[in-house]
């Protein structure tokens, strides 16, 4: 994983803050080893061999959850990009230079359609490159929160690269900041139990020649996502279902919000105009000072 981004606990008692923590790393750890496209001795990068091979439960867990998005919304989330990612030139880190324009189409016979699990044996295609970059930090928050609550007993809040989860009793509330970019103005937002997930075409971005790249591929086009909303924020019963439709907002563009709207799930909508667009049960926002 490319775990160049803001994590941030909090815990209900402070006591266990350092406890909380541990937990926190050792999750993203182990999201590290399955999931990293950036790690030759990954799990990712073992299944390129295209040999079926045992994974961890943290592996199938996130594969698991990346195909059944990758179902719910007809392959706009494909979870076999990975490929195409590093020839728009995200393949070690975001780069920091410009990079060339990608001069191949790669092959996509494979899609998310071939990955398969059998009793935790995972297998695709031969030099298929799976990114998880629309699961695995929102899982990491999730398991971690999970962790943190069932074993310390205390409330908290996990957030990693924008995808927070919370974790607590049923009438726990608290409020979280939402913000598009570190440096960019918050809102405050009252929330409970569950996740709460942005997706931003604003962040992780780079150049390509005269353009700018950003890491939501678009699978119809083998490109970088250009639509309609440049930012999406979702709530949702838990942060990984949150960051699959807000990506999946960013992907699918003006209809986004007709569907966040069907599946009844709060977001806000920022469109490249700078217009705000609410949906479902969002609670009204305020900026902080």
């Amino acid at each position: 994983m490319d775990w160049t981004c803001d994590v941030s606990t909090w815990v209900q008692d402070v006591t266990l803050l350092d406890e909380a923590s541990a937990i926190v790393r050792s999750v993203m750890l182990d999201v590290e080893m399955a999931a990293s496209r950036f790690r030759e001795d990954s799990e990712v990068i073992g299944l390129m061999s295209g040999q079926p091979r045992e994974g961890s439960p943290a592996l199938i867990a996130m594969i698991t959850a990346a195909v059944e998005a990758a179902e719910a919304t007809n392959g706009l989330l494909d979870p076999t990009l990975g490929r195409i990612m590093r020839a728009w030139g995200y393949s070690a880190e975001v780069p920091q230079q410009v990079v060339p324009q990608p001069s191949i189409v790669l092959d996509r016979a494979s899609t998310w359609k071939d990955i398969h699990i059998d009793n935790n044996v995972v297998s695709v295609p031969q030099g298929v490159l799976i990114d998880l970059g629309a699961t695995a930090k929102a899982w990491a928050s999730d398991r971690a929160s999970q962790r943190i609550w069932q074993e310390l007993n205390v409330p908290c809040v996990i957030g990693i690269g924008g995808d927070l989860a919370i974790a607590g009793p049923a009438d726990f509330r608290t409020i979280v900041e939402v913000a598009e970019s570190p440096t960019d103005v918050a809102v405050a937002v009252l929330v409970g139990p569950g996740g709460l997930a942005t997706s931003s075409t604003v962040r992780r971005t780079w150049k390509v020649q005269s353009a700018t790249a950003h890491h939501i591929i678009d699978p119809r086009t083998q490109a970088p996502a250009v639509g309609m909303w440049r930012t999406a924020t979702v709530m949702a019963a838990t942060c990984v279902a949150a960051n699959h439709a807000a990506t999946a907002a960013i992907v699918m563009g003006e209809p986004a919000r007709r569907w966040l709207a069907s599946l009844q799930l709060p977001a806000r909508l920022i469109a490249q105009t700078d217009e705000v667009t609410y949906t479902g049960d969002w609670p009204q926002d305020r900026e902080l000072a």
